[in-house]
């Protein structure tokens, strides 16, 4: 499912689709801000939803919100487009975030397997990351043969509609939340329950960080326009594009691998993520825009490492609620990072701005020693300075 999920071939390209019909970057820029603000502003309320109701049918419902944002950007690629398809696309955000990573737990603790989730998060991101990585390689043929963005865009559109009869398909756990609720029966709900929940340290630092690390994850959005303001031509921008999504599928292998890997070593592969990014901004060559690859790669194993940790610690009945919170964290992150980018913006060329978010994960990454480390590592004494899962 992960895999149909991200097999989105329009997705690496769109914002070529409205360059080549007015929307400049600075409008681009714009929305993707609203589009941070609305995420911002439905993530927690979401995730309580998602506490509530069928976990599986809210995701379909996403979906659908998704496809509808996809069909107005294909009929509609004005600004107006944009915005309207936008909100559809924050809809679908909202709601599945926290959502999907509940469910998976869910699912898994269903089976009493819950222990393996991170390793099963981590393969499910590279599977996921897999699907956007062939999105780019049919994307790359596809548009060197002749086939127009639009066709492209339509493509995609009617591929995506087997994720909702994916989601539909997984087995109703439903009952895992209801025990986990049925356990206390004066839990507490809503904010009150998030409250709770973010007293634990051991929770709170990974929505922290998770918040941190994972709003700066925004870079890849402007690669097709940094690499053709560095003369690639649109056929070769998904290959490109690709290299990004490598990264995703490297820093999965190290979460599913190495799970109970220590926060020290994680805060060195993110600040050197954010160092080669530097570089790559700085480099006229094209080909250097790979090196943003080691930084996704970073945060993607940082995000699934510490997501795990997290959920080994939140009740079942919370789980999404406080999945939300992380997301409604790095919603804000991202908005401040795409005012910047927005502002800086040269004309069509984003790099201003985007270095600054580059060093802004150089100077984040030695943070990241904060996350707890793993259980089987809890009996090691951490630094006198740095707070430890309570």
């Amino acid at each position: 499912m992960a895999f149909v999920d991200e097999f989105v071939p329009f997705v690496v390209v769109f914002t070529l689709w409205f360059d080549d019909n007015g929307v400049g970057v600075g409008q681009i820029s714009t929305v993707f801000v609203m589009w941070a603000i609305g995420v911002l502003v439905l993530e927690v309320p979401s995730g309580a939803l998602a506490d509530r109701v069928d976990r599986r049918r809210l995701l379909a419902a996403a979906f659908g919100a998704r496809l509808a944002g996809l069909a107005v950007w294909l009929v509609w690629p004005t600004f107006g487009g944009l915005l309207v398809g936008g909100a559809l696309w924050v809809l679908h955000d909202a709601a599945a975030s926290g959502a999907w990573e509940s469910l998976i737990h869910d699912e898994l603790e269903a089976v009493d397997a819950a222990d393996t989730y991170p390793t099963l998060l981590a393969r499910v991101g590279q599977f996921g990351n897999a699907g956007f990585a062939a999105a780019a390689l049919v994307a790359t043929p596809a548009l060197g043969l002749g086939v127009g963005l639009r066709d492209l865009g339509w493509l995609t559109l009617a591929l995506q509609l087997a994720t909702i009869a994916l989601v539909l398909s997984l087995p109703d756990v439903r009952w895992v939340v209801e025990r986990s609720r049925s356990l206390d029966d004066e839990a507490p709900e809503g904010p009150s329950a998030l409250r709770q929940a973010l007293t634990n340290r051991g929770v709170a630092l990974p929505v922290l960080l998770g918040a941190a690390v994972g709003g700066r994850a925004i870079i890849d959005e402007d690669v097709p326009l940094l690499a053709r303001e560095r003369g690639v031509s649109d056929a070769t921008v998904p290959l490109v594009f690709l290299t990004v999504w490598i990264g995703l599928m490297v820093g999965g292998e190290v979460a599913a691998r190495v799970p109970d890997i220590r926060s020290s070593q994680l805060a060195v592969f993110v600040t050197l993520g954010g160092a080669t990014t530097v570089v790559a901004l700085l480099t006229d060559s094209p080909w250097a825009l790979a090196l943003i690859g080691l930084a996704y790669a970073a945060i993607e194993a940082t995000w699934v490492v510490g997501d795990a940790r997290m959920q080994a610690l939140v009740p079942a009945h919370v789980r999404a609620t406080v999945t939300s919170a992380r997301e409604f964290g790095a919603a804000v992150v991202a908005g401040v990072a795409l005012v910047v980018i927005t502002i800086a913006a040269r004309a069509d060329d984003p790099t201003p701005g985007l270095l600054a978010v580059a060093v802004a994960i150089v100077i984040v990454g030695p943070f990241v020693t904060w996350l707890p480390n793993s259980r089987r590592n809890a009996n090691e004494p951490a630094p006198k300075d740095r707070p430890v899962a309570s």
